[in-house]
């Protein structure tokens, strides 16, 4: 015997059976196997495609390199989905413990994966968002943001960061075999940087705040920015007539030449707006209730809506 399984027993030994796992009755099995996966594997799908189709040269020299980068963890995210729900309740519900100790294995990495990929996800559409409003809003002190090395340059710092704000997730908790207890009570998540209040605080701020609640009020502040910037470029800066008074028949071409090219620039501004505030909103919206909870969580934390009948949170 190793002195790390030594160790491992030795710990095992000072801690109670773990509590007997939340059971699945069917609706809940059928909700995560029958709806949740199909849904994951679509959205594997289409993002693998959107990679597919974002992942040309040319495309990543532009704007939607962003959304080239959010295409790969929204497939990330679908793709966890199936080894940490779908597994898990097979295993529950079925009572496999085969599946129940290979999902123990690997429980904590994915836990990790998915606090680093969702973080990174969410502050792609920032970035792309971002962009949109120093390119509609002519800031020319940033204008290096909106450049091919610009959004290497931003995205390598933002992932970074995320990297490094979000690696202690995979640390938050240790996952314990109990060899002496009952099947489905056999393993216990024993806290390890979640048992420090210090950190427990900062995974708030970082979670809650960094994660849901800015980028939540930046999107909808930024958005509401971006189309009151591109009603006003639209239609006061293409519309500005122009005073052609001299030599009529040349300015007659002129005018028809700047009037298809102000309709040519008007629908790529349309566009690409239109397409940055779609994804946006999208977004804002599967999230309303998301900032719903997290507020109610952590400020008002007596509340009834957070109990159970039995008193439970």
């Amino acid at each position: 015997m190793n002195d790390t399984t030594a160790a491992e027993l030795s710990t095992s030994e000072g801690l109670e059976c773990g509590g007997k796992n939340e059971a699945y009755d069917f609706a809940r099995f059928a909700l995560v196997t029958y709806v949740g996966t199909p849904i994951a594997l679509l959205g594997l799908l289409f993002n693998a495609f959107l990679v597919k189709v974002f992942s040309n040269r040319k495309r990543l020299q532009t704007p939607t390199f962003y959304l080239f980068l959010l295409a790969i963890f929204d497939s990330l995210i679908c793709l966890i989905y199936i080894p940490f729900f779908t597994i898990d309740a097979f295993a529950i519900y079925y009572k496999n413990e085969k599946l129940h100790h290979i999902w123990h294995s690997y429980a904590m990495i994915l836990y990790g994966t998915s606090r680093v990929v969702q973080f990174a996800s969410t502050y792609m559409v920032v970035c792309a968002t971002i962009e949109r409003f120093i390119v509609v809003g002519n800031i020319k002190w940033l204008s290096f943001v909106s450049t091919e090395i610009g959004r290497y340059c931003t995205a390598t710092v933002y992932l970074l960061v995320i990297f490094v704000l979000r690696l202690p997730a995979f640390f938050d908790y240790k996952v314990i075999f109990l060899p002496g207890c009952p099947s489905f009570e056999d393993y216990t998540f024993d806290p390890v940087l979640m048992s420090s209040e210090d950190y427990a605080m900062f995974n708030f701020y970082v979670i809650s705040v960094v994660h849901i609640i800015v980028p939540f009020l930046l999107l909808l502040s930024l958005n509401l920015l971006i189309i009151a910037l591109t009603k006003k470029r639209l239609y006061h800066h293409f519309g500005i007539a122009k005073n052609f008074s001299e030599m009529p028949q040349i300015s007659s071409l002129l005018r028809k030449e700047s009037i298809v090219s102000n309709r040519k620039h008007r629908s790529e501004l349309r566009y690409a707006t239109r397409t940055m505030v779609t994804i946006v909103f999208t977004y804002l919206f599967c999230n309303c209730f998301n900032v719903f909870i997290t507020v109610m969580e952590n400020v008002f934390k007596g509340n009834p809506l957070m109990f159970n009948e039995d008193g439970s949170r």
